[in-house]
């Protein structure tokens, strides 16, 4: 054999026993983390898959909607908004990074390229080592695995300030209080505000004893989980205008509460429909945090129905701040404002996955099924709380948790609580579907015809002349029906049809001739998914 020969057999010997190295794995397409969650894989195995892997895709509102319907976890959610935070950049592997350092770069270069990149990575100590003996430092190690610095603009902690001055007892256009309306919008703001963001919330003016000293924290600076939102909610529903207008004491007690996190990206929200009261100067406050706090997301300022005359002062707050003023100059304009800044929260919220699989429940996606029986129209299924105790007649909106418009449509519900269902059909009252339904699944489907039957009338020339059709419980007589609860039912003469929970009832003909109400029937067993005809 010559020299060349057992040099070529050589190297052919060496590469054949020479360990094969892992591929690295690929970006996970739309289709791979559908078909994880379908199959029901544990969720921290699904999260260190996308962890490692990356996404082939941008992780925007529209495909995170349909992992929640398809039942991904929050922290699968969670995991999949960070990894897709930064859309339009490129996603970089663990290949790539090897390559960089092969390439010669420096580590400042493989940090500037890890800061343009979403991913990150779960490295084990086989990793460690070899990107050690690439040179990688500790701070590129600390980067590839998350430990990298809020981008401008991220958003981990958050202070919202609202205004319950006197002056917010004033009327809007649409007849409501200002005080009315700002609870509606900030309650809303705080119910899809993103579990495990720390959020911290004060009020002030909302006591006319304490004059310029009423600031109040509704809740210290603290991770957001279900309990703490409905807390929130519960207090805003409460509130009520009352005294002076201290801006500059709120937002000096707001600063004091961002600044309990080191280093932390913030932004504050402060809705006011006026100008400080008390004599103090918050431009200069509000200057003073811009200097003294990260505000990477910045200050929002929303002028509520602002008097032109102090117009001036109140976007000084704003300007001093270096933040952004927002003119609200009716209801709508409010919700409008806010609604788009709470969308900017969930862009630029950058909260650890594991942080918010701790701050939030598992969420059960509630999907209302189309039924086989013929139904009227459905106009609305909706859920409270289960302890509220409510009757069907006596529920207010600020009850209602979540709430769908049609079939084939679905609510998130978290699975720490009990709720309440109920129906709407098109000309019937609203029903009680379910009871202390406690979801216990990723996916459940209700279907109404497994809880609700039908009643309808089918009247002749014998009857009088209908105002209308009623069902009350069995047994009630006409000088009963007021009584809270008896009367469960009552529709116009053209609808002759009565969605009505499982059941006994007493069916009632209200004459047109106001003349005493005519018994159709006295005790009428109301069956799930049946149609009861009375003729």
């Amino acid at each position: 054999m010559t020299p060349f020969s057992r040099a070529v057999a050589m190297l052919a010997l060496f590469v054949s026993v020479a360990p094969a190295q892992p591929a690295a794995p690929k970006p996970l397409t739309q289709t791979d983390v559908l078909k994880l969650v379908e199959l029901q894989l544990d969720e921290a195995a699904i999260v260190g898959r996308i962890e490692k892997a990356g996404l082939a895709f941008a992780a925007d509102d529209a495909a995170l909607g349909q992992f929640a319907k398809a039942g991904a976890p929050s922290g699968v959610l969670a995991a999949l908004r960070k990894a897709g935070a930064e859309p339009g950049k490129k996603a970089i592997s663990y290949d790539d990074v090897l390559a960089l350092y092969r390439l010669g770069l420096e580590n400042d270069a493989v940090l500037k390229r890890l800061a343009q990149s979403p991913t990150v990575f779960v490295l084990d100590a086989g990793q460690v080592a070899e990107l050690k003996r690439a040179g990688a430092s500790d701070a590129v190690l600390a980067a590839m695995q998350g430990g990298r610095p809020a981008p401008a603009g991220k958003l981990t902690d958050l202070a919202i300030v609202l205004d319950c001055s006197g002056s917010m007892s004033a009327r809007t256009g649409d007849g409501r209080t200002k005080m009315e309306v700002a609870r509606a919008v900030v309650a809303d703001l705080i119910a899809k505000l993103p579990a495990g963001l720390r959020v911290t919330f004060i009020i002030y003016g909302h006591d006319a004893e304490l004059v310029c000293k009423a600031v109040k924290v509704v809740r210290g600076l603290a991770p957001l989980d279900e309990a703490g939102r409905q807390e929130m909610i519960d207090v805003v529903r409460g509130l009520k205008p009352a005294g002076h207008t201290p801006i500059a004491l709120a937002a000096r007690v707001a600063g004091a509460q961002l600044a309990r996190q080191a280093d932390a990206a913030c932004g504050l929200i402060l809705i006011t429909d006026g100008m400080e009261t008390c004599h103090e100067d918050p431009a200069a406050e509000m200057a003073r945090l811009a200097r003294t706090l990260n505000l990477s997301f910045g200050l929002h300022v929303v002028g509520f129905d602002v008097k032109a005359e102090e117009r001036e002062m109140v976007e000084q707050i704003a300007k001093a701040g270096k933040g952004t003023y927002h003119a609200a100059g009716n209801a709508a304009k409010l919700a409008e404002i806010v609604g788009t800044v709470q969308r900017e929260i969930v862009e630029k919220v950058q909260v650890p996955a594991e942080e918010i699989a701790i701050a939030r429940p598992r969420v059960a996606q509630v999907e209302i099924e189309q039924p086989d029986v013929r139904f009227p129209e459905l106009e609305e299924v909706f859920v409270i709380q289960a302890d509220k105790g409510r009757h069907p007649s006596f529920i207010w909106r600020k009850d209602v948790l979540d709430s769908v418009t049609g079939y084939g449509k679905a609510m998130a519900l978290t699975t720490d609580r009990k709720y309440d269902v109920y129906a709407r059909f098109k000309g019937n009252k609203t029903v009680l579907l379910l009871k202390d339904f406690a979801p216990d699944r990723k996916l459940v489907k209700l279907n109404p015809q497994d809880y609700l039957g039908l009643v309808r009338v089918e009247a002749d020339e014998t009857l009088p002349a209908a105002k209308g059709y009623f069902a009350a419980d069995a047994g009630v007589k006409p000088g009963d029906w007021l009584t809270p609860g008896s009367l469960h039912q009552d529709v116009a003469p053209e609808q002759k049809e009565m969605v009505l929970p499982v059941g006994a009832y007493s069916l009632w003909l209200a004459r047109a001739d106001e003349k005493p109400r005519l018994l159709l029937a006295d005790k009428v067993e109301v069956k799930a998914g049946k149609a009861v005809v009375l003729k």
